[in-house]
C-alpha cells in the first residue's frame, strides 16, 4: 500500500511525453483515481485482517 509520502511523491513526479520530449505533471484526475484506489485497497486490507482474526479465533 502507498503511504501518504509515496502519494505526495507521485503527485510531484514528472513524466516525459515521448511525442514532445517535454516533462508533464501527472493529471489531477489520475492522482484522484490513485488516491481513491489507495483508500479502497486499505479498506479491503482492514476487512481481510478482521476476517483472518475471526477465522483464527474460531479455530481456538
Amino acid at each position: 500500500m502507498l503511504t501518504e509520502h509515496e502519494l505526495e511523491a507521485m503527485q510531484s513526479r514528472k513524466h516525459c511525453d515521448p511525442a514532445t520530449k517535454r516533462k508533464n505533471s501527472i493529471p489531477p484526475a489520475v492522482i484522484s483515481d490513485v488516491q481513491k484506489l489507495h483508500h479502497v485497497i486499505r479498506l479491503l486490507a482492514e476487512d481481510l485482517n478482521a476476517n483472518v482474526k475471526v477465522f483464527i479465533d474460531g479455530m481456538r
